[in-house]
């Protein structure tokens, strides 16, 4: 479930303590459970990194996710340093029958082209498929690199404290 305002008890609209909450997910492939029972709590402004070993469902989680907040009628930004987006539709359709349209897929490890999706989306949720794999024009170090990795989280974390964003 998407939480976007809640009242108080005096009746005045603020946001909700989560502004992303999801609760029990599992997903289930013949012979492999992806994901179980997991629960997902985000607040306004935060940044979250989901580490695990290839094939420990983040990327399905992430999906799912997305997928749920594009059907609350928000715009997500699905962001793949690694994949193309062939192949991150292909996997999407995959776990989840279809894509929202509510959900603009991109395939590119230069942060400077999200920064531009981000302006032109505005959307409500950012997701970026491997931080590693992305790099900013502005430090010559190759992506991957310490510089390269705290620059990107630098810019996206400016995003998200940015109070003119969702």
């Amino acid at each position: 479930q998407y939480n976007k305002e809640t009242k108080d008890r005096q009746g005045s609209d603020h946001m909700a303590d989560y502004v992303i909450e999801m609760l029990h997910i599992t997903k289930e492939f013949p012979g492999i459970i992806a994901n179980d029972d997991i629960t997902l709590r985000l607040k306004r402004g935060e940044i979250h990194a989901l580490l695990g070993e290839n094939g420990a469902g983040k990327s399905t989680l992430l999906l799912q996710a997305a997928q749920d907040i594009a059907k609350a009628g928000y715009r997500v930004l699905y962001v793949s340093g690694e994949e193309s987006e062939s192949q991150l539709r292909r996997r999407a359709a995959r776990i989840l029958n279809e894509i929202h349209e509510n959900i603009w897929v991109h395939s590119t490890s230069h942060l400077n082209e999200v920064l531009t999706a981000i302006d032109e989306l505005d959307p409500t949720l950012i997701i970026l498929d491997s931080i590693q794999t992305f790099f900013l024009d502005e430090y010559p170090s190759r992506p991957g690199s310490p510089t390269q990795v705290l620059e990107c989280t630098n810019a996206i974390m400016k995003i998200a404290k940015n109070p003119n964003h969702p």
